[in-house]
C-alpha cells in the first residue's frame, strides 16, 4: 500500500495535467469518510495515506491550489476540503502558515468553480464538530462569516455622488 501511495504522489507531482487531475481525483475519493464511518482505526488510517503521499503534502497541494490553472487548483482544493472533515486534516490545515488568510481571501477566486471549491473547503471546515476547538472562537467566527456570505459574496462599496454647486 505504501509504495500505490507514493505513486499516486509522485503522479500529482509529476505529471500531465490530466493524470495529475484523476490522481488529485483518486486522493479526494481515498481520503472520503463517511461522517457515521470516522473511527478512530479509520481516521488513523487515512491520516496515514495523507502523510505517505509525498514530503508534506499539504504544501504541495496549497501550491498547487495556487496555480493559475483552473482543474488543478479545483482538484488540490477539492483534496484539502476532503482532508478539512478530519480533526486531524483540520489540526494540519491550523498550523500550516497562511492557510487560513489563504482560504478567506474571497480575491485569490476568479472563476466561478474556484469560488464553489474554495467554499466546499469553508463548509466542510465550518460543518464539523470539531473545527471550533481546534481553530478557536475568533477564526472559526470568520471561518462562520464567509459560510454564511456564500462563496460569490461581493462587498458593497458605497459611493455618494456630490452635486457641485458654483459659489
Amino acid at each position: 500500500m505504501l509504495k500505490s501511495l507514493m505513486i499516486l504522489g509522485s503522479t500529482i507531482k509529476n505529471s500531465p495535467t490530466d493524470l495529475r487531475l484523476r490522481a488529485l481525483h483518486s486522493t479526494s475519493s481515498l481520503l472520503t469518510l463517511q461522517k457515521s464511518s470516522q473511527t478512530t482505526e479509520l481516521l488513523s488510517l487515512t491520516e496515514y495515506w495523507f502523510q505517505h503521499l509525498f514530503p508534506d503534502p499539504l504544501e504541495v497541494l496549497l501550491k498547487i491550489s495556487k496555480q493559475p490553472f483552473k482543474d488543478l487548483h479545483c482538484g488540490s482544493l477539492a483534496v484539502i476540503s476532503k482532508i478539512a472533515e478530519h480533526s486531524w486534516g483540520q489540526r494540519a490545515l491550523k498550523s500550516h502558515p497562511g492557510f487560513l488568510e489563504y482560504v478567506l481571501d474571497r480575491s485569490t477566486e476568479n472563476c466561478s468553480e474556484g469560488k464553489q471549491t474554495k467554499y466546499e473547503v469553508i463548509t466542510s471546515l465550518v460543518e464539523s464538530l470539531t473545527a471550533e476547538e481546534i481553530f478557536g472562537r475568533p477564526d472559526f467566527m470568520r471561518l462562520r462569516a464567509y459560510y454564511i456570505e456564500g462563496p460569490c459574496y461581493v462587498v458593497a462599496q458605497h459611493s455618494v455622488a456630490m452635486e457641485g454647486g458654483s459659489t
